[in-house]
């Protein structure tokens, strides 16, 4: 484990070791939604949405994409995002920015389509 993971690592582990274990199984954007609470699940929603998002536009030939279904598509974003927590919120953005940072950098961002509360280490 990395230096400056360990110390992120010792303080779940003092709390609650099997936490601990499954946080350190993951990649660093997946982390804080590990336990899949109600903004976990909301969080998730609205990673795959831009994930999907993301993929299309990465694509050497995207399709074209109407107006009419970007619009449809904001309302399911906002709509996730609507049901967010202040602290829940604060949660997306560190899982949006961190995910970024690591594809920006060229890191391994792991499983994107497997929940995080699905793999208990």
């Amino acid at each position: 484990m990395p230096p400056h993971e360990q110390r992120a690592f010792l303080e779940l582990y003092l709390v609650d070791p099997l936490d601990a274990l499954h946080w350190a199984s993951l990649p660093a954007w997946k982390r804080p939604i590990r336990k899949g609470d109600k903004d976990d699940i909301q969080i998730w929603k609205f990673f795959t949405i831009e994930r999907l998002n993301m993929e299309l536009v990465a694509r050497e030939a995207p399709p074209s994409w109407s107006m009419a279904s970007q619009g449809a598509q904001l309302k399911q974003i906002y709509g996730v995002l609507s049901y967010l927590t202040p602290v829940g919120l604060q949660r997306l953005c560190l899982v949006m920015s961190t995910f970024g940072a690591m594809l920006q950098n060229k890191q391994d961002v792991g499983e994107v389509v497997k929940k995080p509360w699905e793999t208990r280490a």
